[in-house]
């Protein structure tokens, strides 16, 4: 008996939780399924979407990572050691499971902090119930919020793992998406719809593409809003900007500009995206060598210049 309470406070300490008494352990194992039903409950009665989700196969799932979670919790403290890393793992993948179901981290949040409060309570009435005695409930209670934001943290890190995943893979098929669309050897329709669709990205009528220096668009896209197609080649960054003359827009651009050096190409359909970018860039250039005066404002706007683009073309 004296071991066992000597690996618990070993186990505890090492968590920064107090002491936990084995006897406590054993009045609680018992009814570890009452307590899982009193989360779910908990759970159920706080958040509307929790309860649909634990009434469906997703709940399934879910129910499953909380009984591993206490039972390994129950196990680690009576054999003095942490819980098994496969418990952290199971729900990490509730948390990528959560955010691939299109569920906000705020409701998971949410709804975690009611089960772990469920989780005390339920754990603490337990005991109580038992005849431990106070200085143990309270141990319990401390031991349980300890556990708990360790698996909060994992299931935060599932959870914004997915959604980094996912950010990752869209930006490699908006940058593909962004390759075909402005290809000035080909056009082909079919393979463009296909990539706007899986890039989840709205193909407009008209579009026009601000032509940048740098090799980075930087925080430019965040500070439109619209959602820009952005990509870059061994010329530079460039952003394809949808309905360009809608209202409001032009304006707009030029705020996310700012004064960074920037050229808008003219407004186009779809097919000849490239021939927009390749005005901005000759714009953009030309304002390098002192050819167009861009003193007042970003982005130069190429169809503003097109005298000085038609007779500077040609550098000789």
């Amino acid at each position: 008996m004296e071991r066992g309470r000597a690996d618990s406070r070993s186990i505890l300490g090492a968590w920064g939780a107090a002491p936990l008494e084995p006897e406590t352990v054993a009045a609680v194992r018992p009814m570890a399924g009452r307590l899982v039903n009193d989360i779910l409950g908990s759970v159920r009665a706080a958040s509307p979407i929790y309860a649909d989700v634990l009434s469906g196969p997703e709940g399934v799932g879910i129910r499953l990572g909380i009984e591993q979670a206490v039972r390994s919790f129950l196990d680690a403290v009576e054999r003095g050691q942490r819980p098994g890393a496969e418990t952290g793992e199971i729900w990490r993948r509730l948390g990528e499971a959560e955010f691939q179901a299109g569920r906000t981290l705020e409701a998971l949040r949410a709804a975690f902090r009611t089960g772990v409060r469920a989780a005390w309570r339920g754990a603490a009435e337990l005991a109580s119930e038992a005849g431990v005695p106070t200085p143990s409930v309270i141990a319990l209670a401390e031991a349980i919020f300890v556990y708990a934001e360790s698996l909060t943290d994992d299931v935060v890190e599932g959870y914004l793992r997915a959604q980094s995943d996912e950010a990752t893979e869209r930006e490699r098929r908006r940058r593909r998406l962004g390759e075909l669309l402005l290809d000035p050897d080909g056009y082909d329709a079919q393979a463009i719809e296909r990539a706007a669709e899986l890039a989840r990205w709205a193909m407009p009528r008209s579009l026009a593409v601000l032509a940048l220096s740098d090799e980075s668009p930087g925080a430019i896209p965040r500070r439109l809003d619209v959602d820009v197609l952005g990509g870059s080649d061994q010329e530079g960054a460039f952003l394809v900007i949808p309905d360009p003359d809608g209202p409001g827009r032009p304006a707009a651009v030029r705020r996310a500009v700012g004064s960074e050096a920037a050229a808008l190409g003219p407004t186009v359909v779809p097919r000849d995206a490239w021939r927009s970018l390749r005005w901005a860039r000759k714009a953009l250039a030309l304002a390098h060598a002192g050819a167009i005066d861009a003193r007042r404002r970003y982005p130069i706007r190429a169809r503003e210049h097109l005298a000085t683009l038609i007779l500077l073309g040609d550098e000789e």
